[in-house]
């Protein structure tokens, strides 16, 4: 599932913070620089979310740091 959440970014601390069991693990930051709506698929559940020209999302996976599937 993705949410897009819209708003104030995380503080560069917070961002960098150890991961906690079933907390964020790892992010993936997305910008889009072009001039044309991106479309961003997540796998493996082919969910589509579309990032407008200028915007930027942050892909975060949740899980434990030490499992076999974050």
């Amino acid at each position: 599932m993705f949410w897009k959440r819209r708003g104030t970014p995380v503080p560069a601390a917070e961002a960098t913070a150890p991961a906690r069991p079933a907390a964020p693990v790892a992010r993936l930051p997305v910008t889009n620089d072009g001039q044309n709506r991106l479309l961003l698929i997540l796998e493996p559940w082919g969910s589509e979310v579309w990032v407008e020209p200028g915007e930027k999302v942050t892909v975060i996976t949740v899980g434990a740091a030490d499992g076999d599937r974050p």
